[in-house]
């Protein structure tokens, strides 16, 4: 009976880890395109994946807190997250927006004397 009652009362106070893996595809919200290469991540944590080159993804989230952000970011799109509780046990279609980059101009100017390589019938170019 004693040892009865103690692994009743083991099995209430320990929770056991239950592996939680959240997968899904990642596409582009204006033309449906998976995109390859995102960066997903658990902020604050050293938790993180990448989507492979068909939009698709795998996090293991084991241990972090349901209310916890899932963060998906890509150069020159929209960043994006999720709480972890909205995208288990589901298969998940993320879509990012593209933002436009204006970039200002960039004016390249060469100094001293240029050659040109491969031509020995041009020894310099000025």
């Amino acid at each position: 009976m004693r040892i009865l009652s103690t692994i009743l009362l083991l099995i209430t106070f320990i929770q056991p880890t239950i592996s939680q893996i959240i997968s899904g595809k990642i596409t582009d919200i204006s033309n449906g395109k998976p995109l390859e290469y995102v960066s997903i991540g658990v902020p604050e944590t050293s938790i993180g994946a990448i989507s492979n080159e068909n939009g698709n993804f795998k996090i293991d989230v084991t241990g972090q807190p349901l209310d916890g952000t899932i963060r998906f970011s890509l150069i020159s799109y929209s960043s994006r997250g999720y709480k972890i509780g909205e995208l288990c046990n589901k298969e998940n279609i993320i879509e990012l927006k593209s933002v436009p980059v204006q970039l200002s101009e960039v004016i390249v100017k060469p100094q001293g004397d240029l050659k040109i390589v491969g031509n020995p019938k041009y020894e310099k170019c000025r």
